[in-house]
């Protein structure tokens, strides 16, 4: 009695009963799809002395295959069935993109969970790429590895707690603020805020002679200023409503969560919770300092010169410590980007 059934995964071990036999069952396994060039055709042998056991053990092992089969769905705002052609045929799951609205499409993995997790990754690679005419309009402008396939131009995407990213970003946090629970690590996904944070980067490497710039990710707490209106507007860590500090008016950014514990907002429909951003700063030419209340603008770089075309080059931040914490001064716009919005207790 063969049986065959078409399902995703592909099984490759193969099961028998030691005793004796006299009858048995083959199920032949197979993966098919118009998406998958290849085919997986696996035989398991069922065999024992009974039919009804027989058909028992066939049971058991068509209810384990079902439950090692899941299935994921990623938005996409085109069509990329070509693209899934082109890229996806050394995955073997079932995959497709199907529409769910006006101008709206998903991809739909299923297989095996391994297969899925692979695949998924490899769509998001892909969607993020060619995420929208728009966007491959910018030059030279790279999406963050992290980010994930959106339909609008500003969304905030929730990281597992199960990631890597997650436990990444607990981990800064308690370093310095043990007793920090997280509640939720939201990932800031605004094209353009990011567009206008690697124009700054572009224009500082282009300063400092084509050097990739270091960059940063330092704590900021907005106090009573909700952190909507920085990731929701045009232009980010506003300098225009900055206030004067140690160094200066500058938007001030720590490495240690504790500092900016003292400076973090408490959202009105969250009782009992803080919120501060964990963001992503350009650090470039930086020069540390004792503070100095009057800087309007970093000091002059003195071993730089001057440069014929932008003048007197300057260094792109400023550093000092304070309470036990070194802080970095921001003094122009687009040069930090709110990455993560962390909400805990």
């Amino acid at each position: 009695r063969i049986i065959r059934r078409h399902v995703t995964p592909a099984v490759t071990s193969q099961a028998a009963l030691p005793s004796p036999t006299t009858t048995s069952t083959t199920a032949v396994v197979s993966t098919s799809n118009s998406l998958v060039p290849r085919t997986a055709e696996v035989m398991v042998r069922i065999q024992g002395e009974r039919g009804q056991s027989i058909v028992d053990a066939e049971k058991k092992f068509r209810d384990l295959l079902n439950t090692s089969i899941t299935e994921q769905k990623i938005l996409a705002s085109f069509d990329c069935t070509s693209k899934l052609n082109q890229g996806m045929k050394s995955r073997m799951v079932d995959i497709k993109c199907e529409a769910v609205g006006s101008g709206k499409h998903q991809v739909v993995i299923r297989g095996t969970k391994r297969r899925v997790r692979q695949a998924s990754d490899q769509v998001k690679d892909m969607l993020l790429t060619t995420m929208d005419s728009a966007a491959a309009a910018v030059t030279d402008v790279v999406w963050p590895k992290e980010w994930e396939p959106q339909l609008k131009d500003l969304e905030l995407k929730e990281v597992n707690a199960s990631t890597n990213e997650y436990q990444q970003v607990m981990s800064r946090v308690q370093k310095s603020l043990p007793s920090a629970q997280l509640q939720r690590v939201e990932r800031v996904q605004n094209k353009f805020l990011w567009q206008n944070y690697m124009s700054k980067k572009g224009e500082i490497s282009r300063k400092n002679g084509g050097q990739k710039p270091e960059e940063k990710l330092l704590f900021h707490g907005t106090r009573n200023t909700s952190p909507a209106q920085i990731y929701q507007n045009q232009v980010g860590f506003d300098m225009r409503f900055a206030r004067s500090g140690m160094w200066g008016i500058a938007n001030y950014f720590a490495t240690d969560a504790r500092y900016s514990h003292g400076y973090s907002h408490s959202p009105g429909d969250k009782p009992g919770c803080k919120q501060m951003f964990l963001a992503k700063v350009i650090i470039g030419d930086s020069l540390h300092m004792p503070s100095d209340g009057d800087l309007r603008v970093p000091p002059v770089n003195p071993t730089r010169g001057q440069d014929e075309t932008i003048g007197q080059i300057r260094y792109d931040t400023v550093s000092g410590d304070t309470g036990n914490n070194r802080v970095y001064m921001a003094y122009a716009p687009g040069q930090a980007y709110p990455f993560y919005l962390l909400t805990y207790k």
